[in-house]
């Protein structure tokens, strides 16, 4: 059933955005110079008037960066599972 699958899809994407989003302050508390770096970026981009848009995205490189740190080093999946080769590779003969 094709429903089902995009309501599987988007639960989901919502959820590993809330993992996400709780994760980003914690890791910022750690790092205040990215934490400064994203807010004069934002501030500079979308200032304190408007609400933050998918339109800005292409002009926050920075703050885009750190969100793909964040979901590469975070822990956000819950139940990762370990993966491991199950035959030796070889890879141009070596």
């Amino acid at each position: 059933n094709v429903c089902a699958i995009a309501v599987d899809a988007w639960i989901a994407g919502a959820d590993t955005t809330g993992r996400t989003l709780r994760w980003m302050p914690l890791l910022l508390m750690q790092n205040p110079m990215a934490q400064e770096r994203i807010r004069s970026e934002l501030l500079s981009v979308v200032g304190k008037e408007r609400r933050l848009a998918m339109t800005d995205k292409p002009n926050l490189p920075y703050f885009n960066a750190a969100i793909a740190e964040l979901q590469r080093s975070a822990n956000i999946l819950p139940f990762m599972l370990i993966h491991r080769c199950t035959a030796d590779t070889t890879i141009g003969g070596k």
